[in-house]
């Protein structure tokens, strides 16, 4: 039977409204966050600007290797400052990923919902900076900072599918901000398996839902850096996974069960980039004409490698593209490259003149917390050069290895350090050498006191009213000198100095530079310095009976300040020493009338010693020495710590107080 025209038209009346309710209907949050926020808190949240209310992922894994990972992530804003976390990054790499989604959501306090769909998505650069001329490392990035206020709840999810090389995920638990819930879930196929490894907590024991396992913690506490934190790997609760394939199976995927086993995949593919061919031969041969001795030429080369620029290229992430170098000939070619670009340059520069090196692959600044139970190339960031020589100098960056005997480790990134010397943040820490099926973790050397040792010498003049005329001539060793070396080196002329002015400037008021004269003798990794200065107001007259000033004129670490408070981080303490030997000339006006008291402090992690000394009634002789030992103090032993810094502050500030002399009765 046909409709009668009445009907029709009617109908689609029916079907227009229905299209314009649909268009002009209110935005809704999806069932999932709708169900976090009304979830109550668990804890008090203090003084947080935000708290974390679900940071979740569940990665779906096919037969064929195929992650697909969902994440979700919704944080409610505390206070002003809140507004900062209201950003989402969906990090990706273009070569092994495919976002299939990314979408935000604000809810207001009031109910409103603000949805952020395609067109509020940027697409970035996740490195952004001069050092990284290309990077397949981006990121989705979504922000609500403009929109957001205190009480407001943002959040978002994302889809992205992930077909790279590596299987072995990283989640952390616990930010500087509070969490609710923090989980990661696993789906594997049939034959398919994972394990977990919990670090800086107790184990977590998976739930099992089927094919599934779930990893999660409840309630975190934030934990903020604080000062002389070592990095967050070291003490915040994370999860490393193995997601292994079955025997057999038809996938890309590689799976680590040793050490071995990831110098073993991936030596021959440094030591293929490493193939040295004419122009390297060449090259080679020039550099080393006419040197004395075999460590001439090792140094003419290293120094060579070093002056290659440092550009970032990270090409074929699905492949561990990050993880592989280039060519060393393309190296020669272009002059740029990253640190295992840098690294394999050098060695095949080494293996032209018949000297045998081998990768180190560490992680910079984080080496001493590198989990041997947990073997990954994850752990890792940088790569330096681990070079047999025998015999080998007895130099600060040799090591002896079971296998290969000596060995000298050198970084080529790092253009202010020698060889012979190491870069403090590759010190201290365990590394993987490359070395085939012989390759294992090993122990990098330990940054002595005395491989980071600044000896100071001041002569200075204090006038009746209050000024100060001097010279303060300084000599850096070690990591000192490298680090005042990369100062100047990084800085004009005019900017050094006002590099120096600043130092001096923490305890010299209104300081003034009359002359600054360096002395850079690299070979040696030293550095010197010296500078006249002029201080008008250092010492302070009272009643114009009284003239007091500090002995202690200029001292490198005013900077030691920790707070009387509860400490939830450890404390990493840099190894350095300092020494002072400081001699005033006192104003005739003035007799001594108050000299500190000399002060000795020892603990486990340190010792200082300060003793002020009159000469003849005419001079101040001031003897100062502080020694730190490399080492991480646990939470629990903080204010040992900050009492023992404290006491070394306060000795810095104790005064020396003269007394005006009654004048001469007239003849």
């Amino acid at each position: 039977m046909r409709a009668s025209l009445s009907t029709l038209i009617t109908g689609a009346a029916g079907l227009c409204l229905a299209a314009v309710a649909t268009a002009w209907a209110k935005p809704t949050a999806p069932p999932w966050l709708s169900e976090v926020i009304a979830r109550p808190a668990s804890m008090a949240y203090g003084k947080a600007k935000a708290v974390v209310l679900l940071d979740e992922s569940v990665i779906t894994v096919d037969d064929s290797g195929t992650f697909t990972t969902r994440t979700r992530w919704a944080v409610r804003l505390l206070t002003k400052d809140g507004k900062d976390s209201a950003v989402a990054r969906c990090r990706y790499n273009t070569s092994a990923d495919k976002v299939i989604s990314c979408e935000g959501w604000l809810v207001r306090l009031s109910g409103e919902v603000v949805p952020y769909r395609k067109k509020a998505v940027a697409d970035v650069a996740i490195y952004e900076n001069a050092r990284e001329l290309y990077g397949e490392a981006r990121a989705r990035e979504i922000s609500a900072k403009d929109d957001a206020e205190t009480g407001d709840v943002f959040a978002y999810e994302s889809v992205i599918e992930s077909n790279e090389v590596l299987s072995q995920p990283v989640w952390d638990f616990e930010t500087e901000l509070p969490v609710e819930y923090s989980g990661i879930t696993v789906a594997l196929p049939p034959g398919w398996q994972v394990q977990g490894h919990t670090f800086n907590h107790e184990a977590i024991v998976p739930l099992q839902r089927g094919a599934s396992r779930t990893w999660e913690l409840r309630g975190l506490p934030r934990v903020e850096d604080e000062p002389m934190s070592p990095p967050a790997h070291g003490y915040r609760a994370w999860l490393a996974l193995d997601i292994r394939p079955p025997p057999g199976a038809r996938t890309r995927r590689v799976a680590f069960g040793t050490w071995s086993d990831i110098s073993t995949y991936f030596s021959p593919k440094f030591d293929a980039a490493a193939a040295p061919d004419a122009a390297l031969k060449a090259k080679a041969d020039a550099l080393v004409a006419g040197a004395a001795t075999p460590w001439e030429r090792l140094q003419r080369l290293c120094c060579y490698a070093q002056d290659v620029t440092y550009i970032s290229i990270n090409l074929n992430a699905a492949g561990a593209g990050g993880m592989i170098p280039r060519p060393a000939s393309r190296v020669l070619q272009c002059n740029y490259g990253d640190c295992k670009d840098k690294t394999t340059f050098l060695r095949a520069l080494l293996r032209t003149q018949g000297i045998e090196s081998f990768p180190l692959i560490v992680s910079a600044a984080q080496g001493r917390y590198i989990e041997a139970g947990w073997p990954s190339p994850m752990q890792f960031n940088h790569c330096i050069l681990a070079i047999r020589l025998d015999p080998a100098p007895e130099v600060p960056a040799r090591l002896v290895h079971p296998v290969y005997g000596p060995l000298v480790l050198f970084d080529p990134t790092d253009p202010t350090t020698p060889l012979g010397w190491l870069p403090e943040p590759d010190c201290g820490g365990r590394g993987l050498l490359l070395a085939g099926s012989a390759g294992d973790l090993i122990a990098t050397p330990v940054l002595l006191p005395e491989l980071n040792r600044t000896r100071q010498e001041i002569s200075a003049q204090l006038r009746a009213n209050g000024s100060l005329l001097g010279t303060v001539r300084e000599e850096f060793e070690g990591q000192a000198a490298s680090e005042a070396r990369d100062e100047q080196r990084r800085n004009s002329a005019s900017d050094f100095d006002k590099a120096v002015a600043r130092v001096l400037g923490r305890t010299l008021p209104a300081v003034r530079l009359d002359h600054v004269e360096a002395r850079d003798d690299f070979a040696a990794d030293r550095f010197a310095l010296s500078t006249d200065f002029a201080a008008p107001a250092y010492g302070k007259p009272l009643r114009d009976v009284l003239l007091v000033f500090k002995p202690a004129i200029v001292t490198r670490h005013a900077d030691f300040v920790l707070k009387k408070e509860k400490r939830h981080a450890p404390v990493q303490i840099k190894a350095s020493a300092f020494t002072d030997h400081t001699t005033i000339e006192l104003p005739p006006e003035f007799a001594i009338d108050e000299l500190p008291r000399p002060v000795e402090l020892k603990s486990a992690f340190g010792s200082y010693r300060s003793r002020v000394e009159a000469v003849a009634g005419r001079k101040v002789i001031v003897e100062r020495s502080l020694e730190l030992t490399a080492v991480v103090v646990p939470a629990d032993h903080y204010e040992s710590v900050r009492t023992f810094l404290e006491k070394v502050l306060e000795a810095e500030k104790a005064p020396v107080v003269l007394r005006r002399q009654p004048a001469a009765p007239a003849p």
